[in-house]
């Protein structure tokens, strides 16, 4: 990936401290008109966040999932979009199952995020009681302010006043496996995320390292999910590859290891996302069976020009662009010019139809036929669609941000005019 590109990974809020805040401490849940890995995604932009200038579903977007397509006008833009499209989809409440006091807490504290989001709230932090407190932060961030002035004021009031509670839990709790503790952990932590600089490099270490303690706690919840992910998010924007790396890969030990089968799986996609960072300059595996049934490799197309292409029968964008890659195809194809594409549909049966009523001259996999252990959108921590990679003719990767006009400008400085 393009430096500071993590498609569905990378996502930080890097408008201001205080939207950060925003993103990362309230569980906003909107949609953005683009195409995720389960299927395709409305658009509908709550009016507090078209105040940031959000664009949903245009011509132009740079799209996520898949807005690390065409280049980004903006790298913060593309990050930030990312980030909060991924929360939206982390914070969808979870399973509880009713077993002690502290799960109780946690359900009325989710029952008291879909109730109160829309009533109007105060900014006093409790002093002295952690079930108060634990039910004040719920409510600051489940609130969705009705206009942009209330956006305005809400943002600057309620990281502030989220800081304080959770400082003041964690002075109280003694419970170090309590909900509310590990609520305030993780605030503490994101805190620590917006508040670094570029120059913070051991403040990055150091917070990797509590990151990981905090992982290692207790089974990984959703929440620590989103947690691994904006640390990762946070770094990259700072311009540390490296350590955004090593965040990925330390966070993906953890859930790797976790007996929940969605944190293992989520835990590989960490590790694929840490693997596309550093694709650039670098050879990728892809094998796998054709849709006609003959054995794929990539490596048999060395020597040529090849865009790798993860899309879907269900996503608008990438049906949109197939005329365009059609075109490009039989413009340079006879220079030396290949496309792969990797579906990433469910079920193999949709894409059949799909490929027998819109013929395509190149070979397409169904992603489940890709990889010997995982699949290669997992190999590569690909969750957006469509996502397109070009491979240079010595078989390494080139951009992993091909699609639209930066496409056509790499295949015109690689092979030439049209």
């Amino acid at each position: 990936m393009a430096r500071g590109n993590l498609s569905f990974v990378i996502g930080d809020c890097h408008k201001s401290n205080e939207f950060n805040a925003i993103c990362h401490f309230f569980r906003v849940q909107f949609h953005v008109g683009e195409c995720s890995a389960d299927g395709p995604v409305k658009s509908s932009m709550p009016p507090q966040l078209e105040h940031f200038g959000f664009m949903t579903n245009k011509s132009n977007h740079p799209g996520f999932w898949g807005m690390f397509g065409r280049p980004p006008q903006s790298l913060r833009k593309s990050i930030l979009l990312g980030f909060l499209f991924f929360k939206a989809i982390l914070f969808l409440p979870e399973t509880l199952v009713l077993k002690n006091a502290d799960v109780v807490r946690q359900a009325k504290a989710v029952d008291l995020l879909n109730s109160d989001s829309q009533k109007p709230i105060s900014y006093e932090v409790p002093e002295t009681n952690v079930g108060e407190l634990t039910k004040f932060m719920t409510r600051v961030m489940g609130y969705q302010p009705s206009s942009r002035e209330e956006m305005s004021t809400h943002r600057t009031k309620a990281f502030r006043a989220l800081s304080i509670a959770a400082d003041r839990i964690l002075e109280l709790e003694s419970d170090k496996a309590s909900y509310a503790y590990h609520l305030a952990i993780e605030t503490q932590l994101s805190k620590r995320l917006i508040e670094l600089n570029g120059d913070a490099r051991s403040d990055i270490e150091h917070i990797i390292r509590d990151l990981q303690a905090h992982l290692t706690s207790r089974e990984p919840r959703q929440a620590d999910r989103s947690l691994a992910m904006f640390a990762a998010n946070r770094v990259l924007a700072l311009g540390s590859l490296d350590l955004a790396t090593k965040s990925l890969n330390t966070s993906a030990a953890v859930f790797t290891k976790s007996k929940n089968r969605n944190n293992v799986h989520f835990g590989h996609l960490l590790t694929g996302t840490a693997r596309r960072l550093n694709l650039v300059g670098n050879s990728m595996e892809l094998v796998g069976t054709t849709l006609d049934g003959q054995e794929f490799d990539l490596t048999s197309y060395h020597g040529k020009v090849v865009l790798v292409n993860f899309w879907a029968t269900w996503c608008g964008p990438c049906i949109h662009e197939l005329p365009e890659l059609k075109h490009l195809y039989h413009t340079y194809h006879e220079r030396g010019f290949n496309i792969v594409g990797i579906c990433i549909d469910r079920r193999r049966s949709t894409l059949d139809r799909f490929v027998k009523a819109h013929p395509m001259p190149w070979k397409n996999l169904h992603n489940r036929d890709t990889g010997d252990t995982f699949s290669s959108s997992v190999e590569y921590g690909v969750t957006a669609a469509p996502t397109m990679f070009l491979v240079g003719r010595d078989g390494n990767v080139v951009s992993l941000n091909a699609r639209g006009q930066y496409l056509r400008q790499l295949l015109f400085n690689i092979l030439g005019p049209p």
